[in-house]
């Protein structure tokens, strides 16, 4: 069947949809507990109805966008065009990640909900930040299509709870969102209100005496059914298997939207979120990824000072999401949001051994202050048109981002630590010498416009864009300004064929600017836009005879001005190359078994400078996973168990390869319990448990440098009380 016939099916299906309200399709997206429950037939005919609606072309109804967050097998993203489109039918790679996925597994962060997602490193567990790398260079955070506020350290730090779902959109993605590293994006999707009203209550208990309560509750006004609510928030107090760091947390969020018709939508968005918390250890590399003849470091070993090491962040974001249909087939969209992050650490960190030793490590007391802001907004037009049998999907927009960031950072010397034996006490210099202290601003504004064809079986998809940028820094020790500006032009083409048997190969080209925020922390110099651009070659797969995604990808990536993190310095290399392959299934079977995997293979190289012919920094060259959930039916009904590997291979720390991390594999498990199944009046109640790291392996994740590593997460147990209503 072609696009046309099939959007030609929805309206019809809208229809029926509203006349079965309650119904298996309602029942499907709302309740996938209930699909248990319909006979084999019915449930059959009604999945084969849903993916009709989804995978024949583009939708943005409501029920569709909430398909998107629902099951374990995605079928749309709107990532890729800024509107709700098939992945079938996407010219490019994108991986989601649901909120069923997110549950599943109980992801702790975004750096865990990525596990198993291929081209994608985030090894590092650490409460100040999610250390994200897409395709070999650092992965942006966007939410709800907005650049979130992000300075040299101030990262913002999402919670998986509060977010509908992951999109990751490979590969440049400048010619429609701007300022994008080469690699890609991740849009974060925040939890709206659905029109409908119910709740949950999560009580939670797990290593390291994590105790966590969790609430999501929405609704709509009574008597009102135009204004519907939602509102989540999380509230923790945790150790981590470090000595004397914790990890406390408390975020919250609000949605309010206002729906007067089918054709216009408000929603108001606000988050709020506070860590009160360590940071992982900078431990030396000898005794970690090294051999030390007094072995292995202990996992939780405190190289800092119990009495002086703190962090403490806090990120808040306000905004609005409005969309309007104009009766002649013209629909605007407009989003706003201001969003900040405060960073504030003070910590003794250590720096490697000392000179012919295996025990003293060498240390440094740092004081980082860092908060940024940023306010954007993207306001764009689009309209459907048909010009014979060709369908014409056009979008054309402008945004605005102005962020401004504040960061000094100080170094105090302090007294060297036995790494396996550590005295504490040393006091720390109330004089602290100013390593960097400036500020600095990015404007930038783009206009973009995007045809997206369809005709017959071929999609094509083309979008070019104009972005002025500036950027002043001042630096505060030398009295000095820097100011950078200019414009510049990005550009994508997607061609893609989706064969009636399933198969949809395609070609894109994309390219990639970004003007970045900091300084090379060796030389105080301003930081020079980084450009990329990428060749992808790739086929989809999406059998009419089972529910299920294959995706196989193969890519040719290239940036000038590359930033590395090369030890405690942040600095410009020139020109890097990644090539690559990328593997993803995911099927979810019809007797109650979901399978996922996927395999990346990333060949990095820097092309010029020092380290020319070298490896880049924190790219692993192999990455596999897979993980497999079943739900019980029958006598075990209500039963859900979960397991998964995941295997990282070599991953440099330095661009001169002069110490590797990698090849370990990790076991992951979960269950749950859904006492609803045999009891009515149990009806919403259930038990979770996740273990990560199930065999409590020793592996280190990272090194940053020659001399600075982290251990790996250890084996973390989690217990969940849920109730739904």
């Amino acid at each position: 069947m072609s696009l046309h016939s099939h959007v030609m099916l929805l309206p019809t299906i809208r229809h029926l949809r509203k006349a079965l309200l309650g119904s298996v399709l309602i029942s499907m997206a709302a309740s996938p507990t209930l699909f248990a429950t319909l006979s084999p037939a019915l449930a059959q005919e009604a999945e084969k109805t849903l993916q009709t609606i989804v995978i024949g072309g583009e939708d943005n109804s409501l029920e569709t966008q909430e398909n998107a967050s629902r099951g374990l097998v995605p079928l749309t993203s709107s990532a890729a065009g800024k509107s709700n489109k098939a992945l079938i039918r996407t010219p490019q790679a994108v991986n989601v990640i649901t909120a069923t996925q997110l549950e599943k597994q109980d992801a702790e962060s975004i750096t865990a909900a990525i596990g198993y997602t291929p081209g994608i490193l985030g090894t590092i567990s650490d409460p100040r930040a999610d250390w994200i790398r897409i395709r070999g260079f650092s992965g942006v955070e966007y939410l709800d299509g907005l650049k979130f506020a992000r300075g040299a350290y101030a990262w913002p730090k999402m919670d998986p709870y509060m977010l509908d779902r992951l999109e990751i959109l490979k590969g440049p993605a400048a010619a429609l969102y701007g300022q994008i590293p080469p690699g890609g994006l991740m849009n974060l999707v925040s939890k709206r209100p659905t029109g409908k009203n119910g709740g949950e209550l999560r009580l939670q208990y797990g290593s390291n005496n994590r105790k966590q309560i969790m609430a999501d509750i929405q609704g709509t006004v009574p008597q009102n059914d135009s204004i519907a609510y939602r509102i989540a928030g999380a509230f923790r107090k945790a150790d981590t298997e470090i000595d004397f760091t914790n990890d406390d947390h408390m975020v919250g969020s609000a949605a309010i939207s206002y729906t007067p018709s089918d054709q216009t939508k408000l929603t108001l968005l606000a988050t709020a979120a506070a860590d009160d918390a360590g940071s992982a250890q900078f431990l030396p590399s000898q005794g970690t990824a090294l051999p030390n003849p007094n072995g292995k470091i202990p996992r939780s070993t405190f190289l800092g000072e119990p009495g002086f090491d703190d962090f403490r962040s806090q990120q808040y974001s306000l905004g609005y999401l409005f969309d309007h249909s104009f009766d002649n087939g013209v629909k605007i969209s407009s989003k706003l949001r201001w969003s900040s992050v405060d960073y504030d650490l003070q910590t003794v960190r250590g720096f490697g051994m000392m000179p012919n030793s295996n025990t003293l490590v060498t240390r440094r007391a740092v004081k980082i202050d860092d908060l940024t802001e940023a306010f954007g907004t993207d306001n764009s037009l689009r309209y459907d048109l048909d010009t014979g049998a060709i369908n014409h999907k056009l979008l054309a927009g402008i945004d605005y981002l102005h962020q401004k960031s504040n960061l000094s950072l100080a170094v105090s010397p302090m007294a060297p630590i036995d790494a396996y034996n550590p005295v504490y006490g040393n006091p720390v210099s109330p004089f602290f010498f100013t390593l960097l202290s400036n500020k600095q601003t990015l404007k930038q504004a783009g206009l973009y416009a995007q045809d997206q064809i369809s005709w017959n079986n071929w999609e094509l998809m083309l979008t070019a864009r104009n972005d002025w940028y500036e950027t002043k820094t001042f630096d505060k020790l030398k009295k000095t300004h820097q100011k950078t500006s200019g414009n510049h032009q990005t550009y994508r083409a997607g061609l893609l064929y989706a064969f009636d048997n399933g198969l949809s190969p395609y070609i894109s080209y994309a390219t990639s600017f970004e003007p970045v925020v900091g300084v090379n922390t060796r030389t105080r110099e301003a930081f020079k836009p980084t450009e990329g651009k990428q060749i992808e070659v790739g086929v989809k797969y999406a059998p009419s005879f089972i529910n299920g995604l294959f995706t196989l990808t193969a890519f040719n990536l290239q940036q000038e001005n590359t930033i590395v993190s090369d030890g405690i310095h942040r600095v410009q290399i020139g020109e890097s190359e990644v090539k690559g392959i990328e593997l993803e299934g995911q099927v979810d079977l019809e007797n109650g078994l979901t399978l996922k995997a996927s395999y990346a293979y990333l060949d990095s190289q820097i092309k010029q400078g020092t380290n020319k012919g070298k490896k880049l920094p924190y790219v692993a060259n192999h990455q596999a996973s897979i993980w497999a959930n079943y739900a019980f039916s029958g006598a075990l009904d209500g039963l859900d168990v979960n397991a998964g590997i995941r295997y990282t291979g070599e991953v440099f720390g330095t661009t001169s390869n002069t110490i590797a991390t990698g090849k370990d594999a990790i076991v992951d498990a979960g269950m749950s319990y859904d006492f609803g199944a045999k009891s009515k009046a149990l009806e919403g109640a259930s038990l979770q448990l996740n273990v990560t790291n199930l065999f409590d392996k020793d592996y280190v994740s990272l090194c940053t440098g020659t001399t600075e590593c982290y251990w790996g997460e250890g084996r973390n147990i989690r217990g969940s009380l849920v109730y739904k209503w």
